[in-house]
């Protein structure tokens, strides 16, 4: 799990980016995922977006889940997720399909109206409304932000997460997976 910003700290990630809502999936399944197996963080993955993959040899899984969920809209990450030789754990487009192979990924999905509920009660580059949360400043605390994605996403996640577990205990399955190509015609 390539990333700046520490899941457990959401705040600070909301409060200093750019980032969309739809980027609590990512950082709610690492620490879902994690209550199963400890995840690992890197945080110092030297060089650009585009050889990021480098970074995650030698993992089982790379969670590889874009900023945004927009169909259309796919980014460097699933490709450096199949890069790095594990397999990736992708939330982004719904029409992912149309340009890699479905088979060899894990491909979540949230609903739609999951994710547009979420925005709107906390909008890109907006304070979330302040009935939502007990905190005595402008921002909540990570606690309270935490509960609240967890709240919306965990029953979402979850069916993504048990994909993971059974993976992770059944080598064959597995190199199946892996075997499959990437791209197809």
């Amino acid at each position: 799990f390539i990333v700046r910003y520490n899941s457990s700290q959401p705040v600070d990630m909301f409060n200093h980016t750019y980032y969309d809502t739809d980027a609590f999936v990512r950082h709610m399944f690492f620490l879902q995922l994690s209550e199963y197996k400890p995840c690992t963080r890197i945080t110092d993955c030297g060089g650009n977006p585009y050889v990021a993959f480098k970074c995650m040899a030698g993992y089982k899984f790379h969670i590889t889940m874009e900023n945004t969920l927009v169909d259309g809209y796919i980014t460097e990450k699933l490709f450096n997720g199949a890069l790095g030789g594990g397999i990736p754990v992708y939330f982004g487009a719904t029409d992912i399909g149309n340009y890699v192979n479905t088979k060899s990924f894990i491909h979540c999905t949230i609903k739609r109206d999951i994710i547009e509920e979420m925005r709107s009660f906390y909008p890109r580059r907006g304070r979330p409304r302040p009935f939502l949360f007990n905190h005595t400043s402008t921002w909540p605390t990570d606690s309270e932000l935490l509960e609240w994605a967890d709240g919306y996403l965990r029953p979402q996640l979850e069916p993504c997460v048990k994909r993971v577990i059974e993976l992770d205990n059944n080598d064959e399955e597995y190199k199946k997976i892996l075997s499959e190509p990437f791209i197809t015609d």
